[in-house]
């Protein structure tokens, strides 16, 4: 069984007391909003974490104050795109970043991608999301205790 691996960062917005959103971006390919994520490096977890840091700082123009592996989950599912099914391996990392004036508001766009802060609440009523992502919202919810 050919497991397709991708890293799913859990971005809090840490800069709001007691909030309960995540960061979403806007994604062109699936015409919804999506967890930042990327292929995961599986030759070492080192390796991996550097890699998502790297993937913050260019992408959030923000440094990573902590990025730690939280839980995994095996699954398959129907690709859209590859119109078959196909077994993931997600692997969930909580990232707390520093921030910065941009992402600190509740929607940005930085280098022309457009972000925003999101509880799993407004996610769940977002069809979108839920058409291509419930599997990955409802993941988070069941592991939301990060």
């Amino acid at each position: 069984m050919e497991q397709h691996p991708h890293s799913i960062l859990l971005i809090k917005d840490d800069f709001s007391q007691y909030s309960n959103r995540f960061l979403v971006y806007d994604d062109p390919r699936w015409h919804c909003r999506l967890f930042p994520n990327l292929h995961t490096l599986i030759d070492s977890e080192d390796a991996n974490i550097t890699n998502i840091k790297r993937h913050i700082s260019m992408y959030l123009k923000s440094q990573t104050a902590e990025s730690c592996f939280v839980f995994e989950e095996l699954h398959t599912k129907f690709s859209v795109s590859a119109q078959r099914e196909k077994t993931y391996l997600h692997r969930f990392y909580r990232c707390k970043i520093s921030g910065n004036a941009e992402t600190q508001k509740d929607d940005f766009t930085i280098d022309g991608q457009h972000y925003y802060w999101m509880s799993i609440a407004e996610m769940e009523q977002d069809a979108a999301i839920m058409q291509y992502n419930s599997d990955i919202v409802a993941f988070v919810k069941q592991n939301a205790n990060f």
